[in-house]
């Protein structure tokens, strides 16, 4: 889904909704889950965060709502394409990506193979919202809505013991 990346390695906070089809805030709110729009975007971050790791990607903050997409820490681009082919495969149930290089052609029909493994992933990047099925986890839909109902629960939580600190 190179659509969602807004320039060579960079991804916005909407890129990362349309990457794994997250629902939006209002989307939540309308369910009933009165998240705050600063928690909204914590939680949605970190999930994405989790998901990109599973490709050994990490997401870093370059700019308001901006996220710089690179090799995790001590990582090259190759090991990135390795993991990504491994989750294609999972996902899919069956050998689509034998080696690193095999991304390089990936998605690229009638269209010249890609440069780079950077470019290869970074164009591959949609295959991460099969992740959370592929490894049996239900939807990143899913995972928002019930990261949000955990994150309001302990909230509440949070202020009952304020509250009765505050009495004692």
């Amino acid at each position: 889904m190179a659509t969602s990346l807004k320039d060579k390695n960079t991804i916005t906070l909407k890129g990362l909704v349309e990457l794994f089809g997250f629902p939006t805030l209002p989307e939540l709110i309308i369910d009933g889950i009165n998240l705050d729009e600063t928690l909204y975007r914590k939680l949605l971050v970190r999930l994405a965060a989790r998901y990109f790791e599973t490709a050994q990607l990490s997401l870093s903050l370059a700019g308001e709502d901006e996220f710089l997409v690179e090799p995790a820490q001590g990582g090259e681009w190759e090991d990135a394409a390795y993991w990504l082919g491994n989750l294609i495969n999972q996902a899919a149930g069956q050998v689509k990506v034998n080696a690193p290089g095999d991304l390089l052609r990936r998605g690229r029909e009638g269209r010249e193979p890609y440069v780079d493994l950077a470019s290869a992933v970074l164009g591959n990047l949609g295959s991460l919202a099969q992740a959370p099925q592929a490894f049996g986890f239900g939807s990143p839909a899913e995972a928002l809505r019930k990261a949000a109902e955990n994150a309001l629960e302990v909230k509440k939580v949070r202020e009952l013991v304020n509250q009765e600190a505050a009495g004692w």
